[in-house]
């Protein structure tokens, strides 16, 4: 299954992005959420699991790509975040509310993610299905602290029982 939106103007080189799952398989890499396709820069995308399998993984992209993987296996219920801000090469990955990696990795330039649709549970419709249940995702065009990270991660464990 697959849900895609129309394009989307995100506006902002920030983004936060939360997804209540249950991951079955870590046979083959996973696209949970992806903003257009990454190769095409500023974009970002959860996977579950990412290319180096076993783990979930959290991309973002300006002119350059940094990644962070926590290593956990399938299968797995978590609530899962990914949050970046390309001009401060700021990446960090969350499960079940707390902090589990990071990267401060170049991102490269962009002010702003490009204007793409959204995919959901796989890579443009195509390829990279993932293996697993949603039982829920927010994204948003902010980098989220404090009480409203806390608020977002703990209304999605609600639905998703993963902490």
């Amino acid at each position: 299954d697959v849900l895609q939106t129309g394009n989307i103007a995100w506006g902002t080189d920030e983004v936060t992005v939360t997804a209540g799952l249950r991951k079955l398989s870590d046979a083959a890499r996973g696209m949970v959420a992806e903003l257009g396709p990454l190769a095409n820069q500023r974009n970002f995308q959860l996977n579950a699991p990412s290319s180096g399998l076993n783990d979930y993984g959290f991309l973002s992209s300006g002119s350059a790509t940094a990644v962070s993987t926590t290593a956990v296996s399938a299968p797995n219920t978590s609530v899962v975040t990914g949050q970046a801000k390309i001009t401060t090469d700021t990446l960090i990955l969350r499960r079940n509310a707390a902090q589990t990696g990071t990267s401060a990795a170049d991102q490269g330039a962009g002010s702003a993610y490009d204007t793409n649709p959204l995919y959901i549970g796989m890579r443009a419709g195509t390829s990279l299905p993932f293996s697993g249940i949603l039982f829920g995702l927010t994204a948003v065009n902010a980098l989220l602290g404090g009480p409203q990270l806390a608020m977002m991660e703990h209304a999605t464990n609600a639905n998703t029982g993963g902490f």
